[in-house]
């Protein structure tokens, strides 16, 4: 194909996904001129270009379609027909793009002289044919429907089997991302255009010196060659930054996805006659471009699925007291190295009753079952294959299969999903997906001599297990045992009961009385928890994920293979497959009892501290979310430089903090000591401790007694008085550019930030956050205090606020602010305790531009970039 005319088929394909979420918001507000402008434009282009490149077919459309167009930018009141038969003209021009690629560039043969002539008489003031154009009768083209417009005219409905989860194509026009609607378009300076599949083999090859490069470390830390170490540091240097440049060229904003979401919600809402808003944020989250084209049919299949069985009908919802109106809502952000995407509709939500009763009549569970099902078990019932809760068969749903299918491809990228509902609010469905599947950072462990991966967006904590048949008191209080309830083997792990799998009878090898010591890694799956209990673990390494192959695609427990730095190959396991032979046993709920709701509750109102002691000073702590790795540590590997202790790590060299001085004696005779690795921003830093003791729960408002230097002070934790680290005080210590360096930025003044919070404790945690993420922070320790200020005629650039707060709370001070016209429309962010539904629902009716758990540090970084970017973009 000429080059030329493949450029035309790419830069038409990204216009037309540009027109088509315009024309959705051209509907909705017909008197923007802006959007309209924008739409006229890029037909033009298209049109005129066309002329050039001689596709008769194609510049007729699209000539009549900028007809129309400029008929409505001189005046002509837009009519719903008008929009539908243009997003008709787009879908065709799609099909003929579509066409035009596989076929050299030749257009198909035909004409569109009905779909023209009804752009004619649009433009002309005429009505279109409603029995041809209307929402009951889509235009039917002469020529066969490409697989994009197939898509979207047959998704499957919430009850439809999803097609296979589709490869990577090597198509560019897919990774091309639409800019705000309204706003101009500008080619990208310095930009060029690559195939994926240039871009496939470099991320191979990358690949492979990632594997070089962990042999080329397994030699060196066996043969100890001083010869080697910096020719090595610079190679593992030089690769991870190559590494991470590669995974950039494949990250993609989920706009690129999400864009085509209005024209479905729209025709949706046409087709079920309902009135459906949407609402979408987060839409710069990026994520790995064959991770998102995997999600693309589950979450347009979830879109679907809350627009139908979600959503009631306008004379439904007027009875229930709700807006004629639904809205759905798409959100998503970075979490724990992850990605979350939730869909949650205001809708009928789920009716535990009638799921019951529908598996009763399907045979999918016993009455004895159901009797004893929670609520949360129940809803869990529509992910059985072959569920169904649709009266009747539609084009949209009623075909019997689907959720299942959503969760079977979510769970193939290694994925989660959870779903949340309460009758007459409505559902929300999570789906939690890893950031890539090239290249993941692993945990290896060993059973029977035998070692094996475990991908660490799955692992919880370690904890070291001593065997049934030890004497009590002969093994370190840090160990437990695994006990025997009803023949099940479990885990008492602080407040929780965990069901625990090992790991050889899970492989099918035989084990013997007495074998059940070593180490429960503690693996996440959504909400669910087990313990996995192996033989030996040893250290994290970065692998690259080789697919499974032949026989072996069959085996549950494995999602691939990997190659390690001494050149062995080992299996990686499946935490999803591991956790489904769980759930076989008894022991297990998939839904929370009344009892466990309770005491998730009280957990939400307290924090997790990682306790750990220091000889001769007593029993420390600090909050286990700014904990980036927990590991053992060489001390003689620690080395002084320029006056400090360094460590290599991770191919950087790393400050090293000791808490207490060590003696040469105790230097000669301790080989290793525990190390709590911190980073933020890319900034490293080390903390060496004597003694890792376990994960306390701590109330999120406590009083802290007397501070002495680099800690915040003391309280009671678990009836022991604990000293709680200041790690702003140490990270300001050996990384002063930390709080500096976004004031070196182009942006010559700093924002300003107003930060409401009662709490001593997350005062002192939370503002180093604001301040390196480039914010002047002005601290207020209650909701009036940061009232009178804002009302004194302060001027801030962000407001961050706690939500629970004595004298006002959050939610008050975001009400107070909104009736201050300096300050009506500066953003608010509420930090929160109880991440609970209607607690969300609320922020949002009050314009809060996000809603976060102070627990959950990569969210709030996120958000907090996000602000600083927009604030940047407005000053400049």
């Amino acid at each position: 194909m000429d080059e030329l005319l493949s450029d035309f088929i790419v830069e038409t394909g990204e216009s037309l996904e540009q027109i088509d979420a315009a024309l959705v918001a051209f509907e909705q507000a017909p008197s923007d001129q802006a959007i309209l402008r924008q739409v006229f434009r890029l037909v033009h282009t298209i049109k005129g270009t066309c002329g050039f490149l001689e596709l008769p077919r194609m510049e007729a459309l699209t000539h009549a379609a900028e007809n129309l167009m400029g008929r409505y930018r001189d005046g002509l009141p837009p009519t719903a027909d008008g929009v539908s038969t243009i997003l008709h003209v787009i879908d065709q021009i799609k099909a003929q793009l579509d066409h035009m690629q596989a076929h050299a560039g030749a257009e198909p043969a035909g004409d569109d002289q009905a779909l023209i002539d009804a752009l004619n008489g649009l433009a002309e003031g005429a009505d279109a044919q409603e029995d041809q154009f209307g929402p009951q009768a889509p235009f039917e083209s002469d020529m066969p429907l490409d697989p994009l417009e197939e898509a979207f005219r047959n998704a499957p409905g919430p009850d439809d089997a999803l097609p296979e989860t589709p490869q990577m194509d090597t198509d560019p026009q897919n990774a091309l991302t639409a800019p705000e609607m309204g706003k101009p378009t500008a080619p990208a300076q310095g930009a060029i255009r690559v195939q994926l599949g240039v871009l496939e083999q470099l991320m191979t090859m990358v690949s492979e010196l990632v594997l070089t490069r962990n042999q080329l470390m397994a030699v060196s830390r066996e043969h100890e060659d001083a010869r080697y170490h910096t020719p090595l540091q610079r190679l593992c240097s030089v690769t991870a930054e190559l590494q991470d440049g590669v995974m950039k060229t494949r990250m993609q904003p989920i706009s690129a996805l999400w864009q085509k979401m209005p024209r479905i919600v729209r025709d949706l809402g046409k087709e079920l006659g309902k009135q459906i808003h949407l609402e979408m944020s987060g839409e710069e989250t990026e994520l790995d471009r064959q991770v998102l084209e995997q999600i693309k049919d589950p979450l347009t299949h979830m879109i679907r699925n809350a627009a139908d069985h979600g959503l009631e009908p306008p004379a439904d919802r007027t009875e229930a007291g709700k807006p004629e109106a639904g809205r759905i809502e798409l959100n998503a952000f970075h979490q724990g190295g992850q990605i979350i995407i939730e869909i949650r509709d205001d809708g009928r939500g789920l009716d535990a009753v009638k799921l019951k009763q529908k598996a009763l009549e399907r045979g999918l569970i016993t009455p004895a079952d159901a009797d004893g099902m929670t609520d949360s078990q129940a809803h869990q019932l529509i992910f059985h294959p072959g569920f169904s809760t649709a009266q009747a068969v539609t084009s949209v749903s009623g075909r019997g299969v689907g959720m299942d299918v959503v969760r079977t491809n979510i769970e193939m990228i290694g994925g989660t999903i959870d779903l949340q509902s309460a009758p007459g609010e409505g559902t929300l469905v999570s789906l939690n997906i890893p950031l890539t599947l090239a290249i993941v950072p692993a945990l290896i462990v060993a059973s029977h001599d035998e070692r094996f991966a475990v991908p660490q967006r799955a692992v919880r904590e370690l904890v070291r297990v001593s065997p049934a048949n030890a004497v009590k008191g002969h093994h370190s209080d840090a160990e437990v045992q695994i006990e025997q309830v009803s023949g099940v083997p479990v885990l008492q792990l602080r407040d929780q009961l965990l069901p625990i799998l090992r790991l050889d009878e899970a492989l099918g090898a035989a084990t013997g009385p007495g074998t059940d010591g070593g180490f429960v890694v503690v693996l996440e799956i959504g909400s669910f928890r087990f313990g996995l209990l192996v033989d030996a673990v040893f250290h994290t390494e970065e692998i690259v994920v080789k697919p499974m192959v032949g026989a072996l695609k069959e085996l549950k427990h494995f999602s691939g293979t990997t190659i390690l730095g001494d050149g062995s190959v080992i299996m990686i396991l499946d935490a999803q497959g591991l956790a489904a032979q769980v759930t076989q046993s008894e022991l297990v709920d998939h839904g929370a009892t009344h009892a466990e709701q309770a005491q998730d509750s009280v957990q939400n109102t307290q924090i997790e501290l990682l306790c750990f002691n220091l000889d001769g000073a007593g029993r420390k702590a600090v909050p286990l979310s700014l904990i980036h790795r927990l590991e053992q540590v060489e001390l003689n590997k620690i080395e002084q430089v320029g006056g400090r202790s360094t460590l290599q790590y991770t191919e950087r060299l790393m400050p090293i903090i000791f808490l207490r001085d060590l003696s040469e004696a105790e230097r000669a005779s301790v080989r290793q000591k525990p190390l709590l690795v911190f980073e933020d921003h890319g900034f490293l830093l080390g903390i060496v401790v004597d003694q890792v003791l376990d994960i306390c729960l701590a109330p999120q408002h406590y009083d802290l007694d007397g501070a002495g230097l680099g800690y915040l002070g003391s309280a009671i934790l678990d009836g022991k008085a604990t000293e709680i680290l200041d790690l702003a005080y140490f990270m300001a210590q050996e990384h002063p550019k930390l709080f500096e360096r976004q004031g070196q930025t182009a942006t010559p003044q700093r924002q300003k930030l107003l930060y409401a919070e009662d709490s001593a404790f997350f005062r002192n945690m939370l503002v180093p956050i604001f301040q390196s993420a480039g914010f002047d922070v002005t601290v207020c320790h209650d909701g009036v205090e940061a009232m009178e200020r804002v009302e004194g005629g302060e001027r801030y650039d962000l407001i961050v606020t706690d939500i629970e707060m004595p004298r006002m709370d959050g939610f008050g001070l975001a009400k107070s602010i909104s009736n201050a016209p300096h300050a009506a429309q500066t953003p608010i962010i509420a930090l929160t305790s109880y991440d609970e539904p209607r607690a969300r629902d609320q922020a949002k009716a009050l314009g809060m531009s996000a809603y976060i758990a102070k627990n959950d540090r990569a969210q709030l970084d996120d958000a907090l970039a996000q602000m600083r970017n927009r604030l940047d973009r407005e000053v400049a």
